[in-house]
């Protein structure tokens, strides 16, 4: 899948040759598993935003394992209202589902991970008030690999929350490494 907010359409085909012009079309029509390849020409003049289709659920709502990558110089920025970001929330039938992120900019645009595992590489987190949540509420495994990315100007950076009041993990780990912070 490809997106471009420069030659994007809003068909819905969404491969090389006609892109669909929103992330939001591109993850409803990917398929568990796939690549959706975000354009960043002139994202910098008019950014992808988390608008949906649907009043819903607020901002992009992912419920499927999806990697978003970003090409094309410069990076593909998005920058979401206050109100929305993006929202990957995970399966409660013992299914492991996993997000990858590399090579975006997210300017004041918060991340939400429920009940999945995460790979985030390469990517900026600008001026983010609510910063980058990771929510666990069942009980399967689940893992937090953040490599080559930077997180600057941030109300919040990043928090670990563990919901699960029932049956809580017997072993709950957090570890993060990092090159440097800038705050």
């Amino acid at each position: 899948m490809y997106v471009s907010r420069v030659s994007g359409h809003v068909d819905w085909s969404c491969d090389q040759s006609k892109p669909c012009k929103t992330i939001w079309q591109a993850v409803t029509l990917a398929s568990q598993g796939d690549h959706i390849y975000l354009d960043g020409t002139d994202t910098d003049k008019d950014p992808y935003t988390c608008q949906s289709g649907t009043s819903e659920h607020p901002g992009i709502y992912i419920n499927k394992s999806l990697s978003l990558i970003g090409f094309a110089s410069p990076m593909p920025q998005l920058r979401c209202s206050e109100e929305t970001g993006l929202v990957f929330i995970g399966s409660e039938n013992a299914k492991e589902m996993t997000v990858r992120l590399s090579g975006l900019l997210l300017n004041e645009s918060f991340v939400r991970v429920q009940d999945f595992s995460v790979e985030i590489n390469a990517c900026k987190f600008k001026g983010i008030k609510k910063g980058l949540q990771f929510v666990k509420s069942t009980n399967m495994a689940s893992s937090i690999e953040i490599t080559n990315s930077t997180f600057s100007g941030n109300h919040e950076c990043i928090s670990v929350v563990v919901n699960n009041t029932m049956c809580p993990p017997q072993n709950i780990q957090v570890d993060i490494q990092a090159d440097k912070f800038l705050f």
